[in-house]
C-alpha cells in the first residue's frame, strides 16, 4: 500500500501515525547518555564557545618632537643661549654689588677685545666713562667701590700705551683728540658724583696722569707735522743711504726692493705737493718693512 503526496510515493509502513509517534517520543525520555558522550559533548562546547577578550581603552598621547633623543641637544643649547641672552640684557641696568654686574662688565670688556686697534681707546674711556657713573650711584658697598675704581684707574693706563701702538701719525693725532675730549667729560662727571674724597682722589689723580701721557702724544705728533718737511728729508736720506749699501739687501726680495723704491717716490712726490700727512703715511709703511727685515738680521745673528 502507498500513500501519495503530489508527485512522491510513500510506502505505508513508513507512515506512522500520531498516536505512534507520542509512544516514541516517550521511550526517548528513558534513554540516558553514558558518561563518556556527556564528557565529550561538554569539552567541546567548551572549546568552541568564543571567549571575549578584553581590550583597554588607549589613550592617545601628544607627541612634542622636540622631546626626542635627537632634539635634545639643540633645545638644551638653545635654552642656554637664550637664558644668556636674557642675563646679558637684563645685567645692562645692573649695578655693582648686583649679581649681574659681572656680566655687564665682561660684555664690555669683550667689546673693546673685539674692537679695531684705531677706536680701542676711544671705546675703552666710554666705558669707563660708563662705569664711573655706575660707581656714582652706589652707596653703602665700599668694598665693590674700591673694587671697581681700582679697575677704572688700571684701565685708564692702557689708554696711553694703546695710541702710542697706532702706526699712522694722522691716525694718532685723531685718536689721541678724541681720547683727550673724553678725558675731559669723565673729569666733570667725576666732580659730580658723591664719592669719598679718597677714591675721587685717586681717580682725579689717574685722569690728571692720563691727560698729561695723551698731551705730551699729541704734541709729539704735532711737532712731526709741523716740522714735516726736515723730518721727512732727514728719514728719505737714512734711506737712501741704507739701500747704497747692499749688504743690507740680502734678506730682501726683489718684490720688496721694487715696492721701497716706489714708495720712496711716492714720498718725495707728496713733500713737493705740500701734503705732509699723506707722505709721513708712505714713510711708515716703508719702515714697517724695514722693521720686518731689522727682526730677521737680529734673529740670525743670534742663531750664529
Amino acid at each position: 500500500m502507498f500513500y501519495c503526496n503530489k508527485s512522491v510515493f510513500i510506502p505505508s509502513y513508513l507512515v506512522m501515525t500520531e498516536k505512534e509517534i507520542l509512544e516514541n517520543l516517550a521511550k526517548f525520555k528513558e534513554i540516558k547518555p553514558n558518561k563518556e558522550w556527556v564528557d565529550f559533548v561538554f569539552s567541546k562546547i567548551t572549546l568552541e564557545t568564543p571567549k571575549k577578550e578584553f581590550i583597554p581603552y588607549k589613550v592617545k598621547t601628544v607627541s612634542f618632537p622636540f622631546l626626542k633623543p635627537q632634539y635634545k641637544i639643540a633645545f638644551a643649547v638653545f635654552s642656554l643661549i637664550f637664558a644668556f641672552s636674557f642675563s646679558i640684557v637684563s645685567a645692562q641696568n645692573s649695578l655693582p654689588g648686583s649679581f649681574l654686574y659681572p656680566i655687564k662688565t665682561l660684555t664690555q670688556d669683550i667689546k673693546i677685545a673685539l674692537a679695531p686697534k684705531t677706536e680701542k681707546p676711544v671705546l675703552r674711556m666710554e666705558i669707563l666713562k660708563s662705569r664711573l657713573d655706575d660707581l656714582s650711584k652706589v652707596k653703602k658697598n665700599p668694598e665693590e667701590i674700591s673694587k671697581l675704581a681700582s679697575k677704572i684707574k688700571s684701565e685708564m693706563n692702557l689708554i696711553p700705551e694703546e695710541i702710542e701702538k697706532l702706526e699712522k701719525k694722522k691716525v694718532v693725532l685723531e685718536v689721541s683728540q678724541k681720547v683727550k675730549n673724553k678725558n675731559e667729560e669723565i673729569k666733570n662727571l667725576l666732580e659730580k658724583t658723591n664719592l669719598e674724597e679718597k677714591v675721587k682722589s685717586d681717580l682725579s689723580n689717574s685722569l690728571v696722569s692720563n691727560q698729561n701721557k695723551v698731551f705730551a702724544l699729541i704734541d709729539e705728533t704735532e711737532k712731526v707735522i709741523n716740522n714735516c718737511p726736515v723730518y721727512l728729508e732727514e728719514k728719505i736720506a737714512n734711506l737712501k743711504s741704507y739701500f747704497e749699501n747692499s749688504q743690507n739687501l740680502l734678506t730682501w726680495t726683489p718684490e720688496e726692493v721694487i715696492k721701497t723704491k716706489s714708495l720712496v717716490l711716492d714720498v718725495e712726490k707728496f713733500i713737493k705737493a705740500g701734503n705732509c700727512l699723506e707722505a709721513i703715511e708712505k714713510l711708515e709703511s716703508i719702515e714697517k718693512i724695514m722693521k720686518i727685515h731689522s727682526l730677521e738680521d737680529t734673529t740670525t745673528s743670534t742663531t750664529k
